[in-house]
């Protein structure tokens, strides 16, 4: 095992990164998924970081309209157009948001 850690195409975590910096790369940190909505009725406001729920996934509602993935990496980028999702908070007069497009 320790041989696979001290070559770039087997080693792992902490390691690989070592590696990759004796040639100058880093690592990119994770970012969240990011998608657009469809909100009904149209016009409705929705107060920045109102948190909705999906496939145990939580999104954050951020100030240009869009939701933001609470957990990083590619698990937010599932195939989630069209679906609707479920508010957790209490937002008079919403009836639906429904994802667009990522």
């Amino acid at each position: 095992q320790v041989f696979d850690l001290v070559f770039a195409d087997t080693a792992q975590g902490e390691f690989l990164d070592r590696r990759a910096a004796e040639v100058g790369i880093t690592r990119k940190a994770a970012t969240s998924a990011v998608w657009s909505v469809e909100v009904s009725p149209e016009g409705i406001r929705i107060p920045i970081g109102s948190r909705f729920y999906i496939d145990s996934l939580y999104f954050q509602y951020q100030s240009d309209g869009t939701l933001k993935c609470e957990t990083s990496g590619s698990i937010g980028n599932g195939n989630f157009a069209e679906l609707p999702l479920l508010s957790l908070d209490n937002i008079p007069g919403l009836e639906s948001v429904i994802f667009e497009e990522l």
